[in-house]
């Protein structure tokens, strides 16, 4: 920890030491044995110390002589991101990196590439497809990928993302975040909004691999447009759909209705494909013209199609529509064990916060809810373990 930042920080922001001190709720003492290295703050009390000085997710990175973090978005329309949109994300990615601070080391590298010229959509697809260990013309299907990531230590968190204002102001359909790489150093995460179809979860992954894989850390829309490109090869890849029959159907204008249903339903079932994805993805290729009557057959089917598609947040997170304290008490007793791969970020929070590796004040920044809910909310879990036992815990760990 860089003490002499800490020492700059505190008068910067304090009249005295004995005010900082009472603001993290500890003495003077215990303030002056750490910045005269007698010993270092304990876990707990570094999100205290970054909120009551307030620093940013980089100063808190020079507090500890870590790395800069970064985070780069997949968004829906071209607007950028607004400060504080950029400012949440940066924060939340900031506390699963520390409070997982030895777990998320890319395993096997996926060691970024260099593109000079005209970067080729293909080639970086191949490489990620190496990364993952599948086939050149092979389709990335969602369960597979993230049991992969997993494998390579590369985290992917689901976030509702409205629920913890990680999206636009006017949370517009059109322009807003729907997914957002996190870089630490050689520490990768991937995060994802929940409100997404499994077929828009796959495209967003694809999406954000281009990004770690290219090493974006800022990015323009020529890079957006190509990280898309990317995502849409490794989704539905060129050589499978230029080299199969089973395409022909939608390139005619003369298939009948039921035959491109019957067709797509075969898709559906094995790579969660859209049809609106088919759809562009056949018009960038220059098999069928966007505004055709084949591209509009398959943008019909895509919206009696999507009608009947949940998003992850409908499946998963449906009872979380308030986070007031009865309903958080009840998703963190229960909903949360369902399913850990879904809910492995707030697992982690729960736990973070019982083992006193993140403070109350963190944790109700991160739920928007007040210090006191964050603090009987911890209580409550304390309770919940002293009271199960080792059965009941088992039982949930299975």
């Amino acid at each position: 920890m860089d003490l002499e930042f800490l020492r700059t920080k505190i008068s910067e922001k304090f009249e005295s030491m004995e005010k900082f001190a009472d603001s993290i709720s500890v003495n003077r003492v215990t303030v002056s044995n750490w910045l005269r290295k007698k010993h270092e703050p304990e876990s707990n009390r570094l999100f205290d110390i970054v909120d009551a000085l307030e620093l940013t997710p980089t100063e808190v990175d020079i507090l500890m002589g870590e790395p800069p973090i970064s985070v780069v978005f997949r968004k829906i329309g071209r607007t950028p991101s607004e400060k504080s949109v950029r400012s949440s994300s940066e924060e939340i990615a900031d506390t699963f990196f520390k409070i997982n601070n030895s777990k998320h080391p890319v395993r096997n590298n996926i060691y970024p590439i260099t593109v000079r010229g005209v970067a080729d959509p293909i080639r970086i697809a191949n490489h990620i497809r190496n990364f993952l260990g599948l086939k050149n013309n092979e389709p990335v299907i969602l369960n597979e990928v993230l049991v992969e990531l997993k494998r390579n230590n590369i985290a992917v968190y689901f976030i509702p993302f409205k629920k913890l204002d990680i999206s636009l102001p006017d949370n517009s359909s059109s322009h807003r975040e729907v997914a957002f790489s996190a870089f630490k150093g050689d520490k990768k995460l991937i995060f994802l909004d929940t409100e997404r179809t499994r077929d828009g979860i796959t495209f967003d992954i694809c999406h954000e691999l281009a990004h770690i894989l290219l090493d974006h850390r800022e990015t323009t829309d020529d890079e957006e447009k190509l990280c898309n490109l990317v995502a849409q090869e490794l989704v539905m890849p060129k050589d499978l759909i230029n080299n199969n029959d089973e395409f022909t159907p939608f390139l005619n204008a003369k298939t009948p209705w039921s035959k491109m249903v019957n067709r797509f339903n075969h898709f559906i079932a094995e790579y969660d494909w859209s049809p609106k994805g088919l759809a562009l993805a056949l018009a960038n290729q220059g098999l069928i013209k966007r505004g055709s009557h084949q591209f509009k057959k398959l943008m019909k089917l895509d919206s009696l199609w999507r009608s009947k598609q949940k998003t992850i947040d409908q499946i998963y997170f449906s009872n979380l529509v308030n986070l007031d304290f009865d309903t958080l008490v009840k998703f963190f007793s229960k909903t949360i064990y369902y399913d850990r791969d879904i809910f492995k970020p707030f697992l982690e929070l729960k736990e973070a916060a019982l083992e006193g590796r993140l403070s109350n004040r963190r944790l109700a920044t991160l739920l928007n809810i007040d210090s006191g809910d964050a603090e009987e909310l911890i209580r409550s879990w304390e309770e919940d373990i002293s009271t199960e036992g080792p059965e009941v815990e088992q039982e949930q760990q299975s």
